[in-house]
Formats: C-alpha cells, sequence, structure tokens
C-alpha cells in the first residue's frame, strides 16, 4: 500500500513538472500592431478662389452719334454716369513662391443704371434749348488674367499688389430718350453688347485662416474699356431721330472680399517599426 502512495505521488510530481516546463516554452501574447502614422501635408502651387464685392462706377468720354452732326444745332453733350453693382467673381491660380503668384479670373457685373443728359437747340417744337434725358441698364462679365507679388508677412497679415489685363463683355439693354424740355418727346432703342480691351490694378491684405484657406480683402480700379447703346428711333415722329447711337467707357473702384482655397497633395502614411520584446 505505501508502494501505491509513493507511485501516485511521483506520477502528480512528474506531471506538474511537465506542464510547467511546457507553459515556460510559450511566446508572451502578440505586440499589437501600431496605428499608420501620416506625415503633415504638402501643400501644392494650385488655387482656387472666389470673390465678392461692390464697386463705384463711373462713365468717361461720353459720346454721341450727333457729336459735331451739324443737322442738330447747337448739341452738346453735358453728363453722364453709370450706377453702383455689386459683382462676384471665380478663377484658377498658381502660387510659385511666398511671394509671387498668378490667377485668371472671370466675374459676372451685376445691373446698374446709366444716365445721360444732352442738349440742342431750335430742334423741337416748343422749346429753343432744349435738353434730352437718356436712360439704359447696363451690365456684362470680365475676364483678367491677374499677378500678384506678397509683400512678407507681419502678425499674421500679408500685404500685397496687383495687376491684371483681360477683356470684358459689356451690354448695355433698352435705352430710352425723353426731352425733358416739353415732356412730349420720347425715344427708344434695343439693347447693344460689344467685347473690349479690360485692366486693372489693386492692392489689399490677406490672412491665413488655415495652411489651405487664406481671406483677402482689397481694393482694385477696373477700366472695362467702352460700351454702345442700340439705335435709337423716336416715337412719335417718322423716319425716327437719325438713329442716334451713344457709347461711354465703364470704370469703377471696387472693394473685394476672397478666399483662396490651395490644393494639398495626398498625406503619406507609413508603418512605424515593429519592435518585439522576449
Amino acid at each position: 500500500m505505501g508502494n501505491v502512495k509513493a507511485l501516485l505521488f511521483a506520477s502528480i510530481s512528474v506531471f506538474a513538472v511537465a506542464t510547467s516546463a511546457r507553459a515556460a516554452d510559450m511566446l508572451p501574447p502578440p505586440v499589437p500592431m501600431p496605428h499608420p502614422a501620416y506625415e503633415p501635408a504638402e501643400f501644392s502651387g494650385w488655387y482656387l478662389r472666389g470673390d465678392i464685392g461692390v464697386g463705384k462706377s463711373s462713365s468717361a468720354s461720353h459720346r454721341s452719334s450727333f457729336t459735331g452732326a451739324p443737322v442738330i444745332p447747337g448739341f452738346a453733350e453735358i453728363t453722364s454716369s453709370v450706377g453702383d453693382s455689386a459683382f462676384v467673381g471665380f478663377g484658377l491660380g498658381y502660387k510659385f513662391n511666398s511671394w509671387f503668384r498668378v490667377d485668371a479670373t472671370g466675374e459676372y457685373r451685376m445691373s446698374s443704371t446709366y444716365s445721360a443728359l444732352n442738349a440742342y437747340t431750335g430742334v423741337a417744337p416748343g422749346c429753343i434749348e432744349c435738353y434730352d434725358q437718356y436712360k439704359a441698364t447696363t451690365y456684362g462679365g470680365v475676364f483678367l488674367l491677374n499677378g500678384y507679388v506678397d509683400l512678407g508677412t507681419w502678425r499674421g497679415l500679408t500685404p500685397f499688389i496687383g495687376a491684371g489685363v483681360g477683356g470684358s463683355y459689356n451690354v448695355v439693354k433698352d435705352i430710352t430718350d425723353h426731352n425733358v424740355t416739353t415732356g412730349t418727346g420720347f425715344g427708344y432703342g434695343r439693347g447693344s453688347s460689344k467685347w473690349d480691351f479690360a485692366w486693372a490694378v489693386m492692392a489689399g491684405l490677406s490672412y491665413a485662416v488655415t495652411p489651405n484657406v487664406t481671406l483677402e480683402m482689397s481694393y482694385r480700379y477696373l477700366d472695362r474699356g467702352k460700351a454702345d447703346t442700340g439705335a435709337i428711333a423716336c416715337a412719335n415722329a417718322g423716319g425716327g431721330c437719325v438713329f442716334e447711337r451713344q457709347s461711354f467707357k465703364v470704370a469703377s473702384q471696387d472693394l473685394r472680399l476672397g478666399m483662396r482655397w490651395q490644393f494639398a497633395d495626398a498625406p503619406m502614411a507609413h508603418m512605424a517599426p515593429l519592435v518585439r520584446k522576449y
């Protein structure tokens, strides 16, 4: 009986030692895989831009087809004006370095009122010195290639200057001609449109909100070239007003608010080195 107990004790001891040895041979639990690390994004030179603003318009070189015509005695161009208008624009640009960038922009100029006053003598019945008031609506588009020089950054603000050249599409719609002296004469002309050369100079400040979003505020002087009216026919006279046409140059002083969004290259992911601990 004693031999049986001794044998049983010895068997249990051998099993315990074998189990401990097997457990000692097992590897530790696997090390968790690290999450991929991303390098900071690098920004390409390309950017998109959007602008809104309002322009204080002016007209110059107001001319009528009656100018110098001997059939209109005493003809004189008194004054002309173009009302203020809002505009919205978009563009695509490229930033070459920290101080020079270019972009191509297109914008829509919303409608404003054109008005002019001309004088003449001894033509219309009932007035010795007559005055005609002209009114029309003008609007159009502007397309520019612009270049900018950034002048350094102070406290997050970057002043810049720039210039642009391109073309404008100027529309004059539905001009009317009213004799304000007698109140009886009236003429009407259909719309007219034309392309002309445009140019601009500008200056402003920009502020980088994030590495790829920049806000801008700027002043711009924009010359949109010349606009023409349609031929005016008189409503109360056969043969019609000698079909007068008017032309004028359009310029504006613009206040613009803009945003630039710079494209970012895709960030590169890399895995941290796997380190085993034994």
